[in-house]
């Protein structure tokens, strides 16, 4: 039997911010990268500069979250990766809504992800990425030198920056 000629589809959520967009300019940069894969994004909000930006790099699909996730089910997707941002560990992220509007949005997507997939009978698996500090924040400039020294005050000597 020969093999299949179907393209896998890759789907990354964040598309318009720094992971997501890189994740995506990385992977159509390589050669022949539409015949292997097809590839659906994610933004917040499509019309957006980003977003159209995003869409002429011939990314063909914008979706709001819950949508995607319910899709993901329906479609019985094997594993679901959602990027969010730490609200305090494992312990204490899923019960911390947290009054930042952007942060509060993720915790709820990381609700519904977590109820609608294990509420469930479908074979998806998930995983949420909870990053604390990325690498664009660390421009050397004094605001984020007020940041990190407060972020370090507050970590204290027995914690580190992941």
């Amino acid at each position: 039997m020969g093999m299949s000629t179907t393209p896998k589809t890759i789907l990354v959520t964040g598309a318009t911010g720094p992971q997501g967009g890189a994740l995506i300019d990385t992977s159509l940069s390589e050669p022949n990268i539409e015949s292997a894969f097809r590839i659906l994004a994610l933004a917040w909000d499509p019309h957006t500069l980003c977003a159209e930006r995003l869409l002429s790099k011939s990314t063909p699909t914008v979706k709001q979250a819950f949508g995607l996730i319910d899709e993901a089910i329906n479609h019985q997707v094997k594993y679901f990766a959602y990027t969010s941002g730490n609200r305090g560990g494992e312990k204490s992220s899923w019960g911390n809504e947290t009054p930042v509007p952007h942060s509060r949005t993720k915790h709820h997507i990381e609700r519904y992800l977590s109820e609608q997939i294990n509420n469930s009978k479908t074979p998806t698996k998930w995983t949420i990425f909870s990053g604390t500090m990325f690498y664009e924040n660390l421009e050397p400039t004094f605001s984020i030198k007020v940041f990190m020294s407060a972020y370090k005050d507050t970590l204290g000597s027995h914690k580190i920056c992941q």
